[in-house]
């Protein structure tokens, strides 16, 4: 079963613990595909784009006991992925989706908060920086899993695992979870 978690998430460009543990914060309420900050058409400037800013929700964990995962689509450009306080994962990257394990994390039947620190800062080890791409593609976005985010959907395996028949993951993703790509 997926739920997707691209609706109600607060946002801030001043990421900090207290944020990321659910603190009360100055936020505004977005929706994923969501981007740091609008940039002029023909002027951009890297304090205009780089910052380490946050994303947090509440989401309910079902009871079912299943493993839970959070696949992200994609979030530029290095984030740290946090369950009820807890690090679950990172990723360098924005290009590249990411599916992070969080059975153990979350409080099953329950209100449970899911953070994301973000750090958009331009790191010559990650494209597009380091002259690997000749365009500036930065901006923080998060892309909707399921349609377009990063942080995009909790997907909870149920009983046979080849029933989920890998539809939408990657070829390393089926093969952690030993699933088959449908029709396989």
């Amino acid at each position: 079963m997926k739920y997707s978690l691209c609706n109600d998430w607060f946002f801030t460009e001043h990421c900090d613990d207290a944020f990321l543990r659910g603190e009360p914060a100055e936020a505004e309420r977005v929706r994923l595909p969501h981007t740091c900050r609008e940039l002029p058409l023909h002027y951009a400037a890297p304090k205009d784009y780089e910052m380490i800013c946050g994303y947090r929700r509440y989401f309910a964990a079902p009871e079912s006991g299943d493993r839970l995962f959070l696949r992200f689509d994609g979030a530029a450009h290095q984030a740290e992925v946090f369950v009820n306080g807890k690090k679950a994962g990172e990723h360098r990257g924005g290009y590249t989706a990411f599916t992070l394990e969080i059975t153990d994390l979350v409080h099953p039947g329950e209100g449970n908060l899911l953070s994301v620190r973000l750090d958009t800062r331009e790191d010559p080890t990650l494209p597009p920086f380091g002259f690997v791409i000749d365009y500036l593609t930065y901006g923080d976005e998060i892309k909707e899993m399921m349609g377009g985010m990063g942080i995009n959907s909790i997907e909870a395996l149920k009983g046979n695992r080849l029933m989920l028949r890998g539809v939408g993951m990657t070829d390393k993703e089926l093969e952690i979870l030993g699933i088959s790509h449908a029709g396989e």
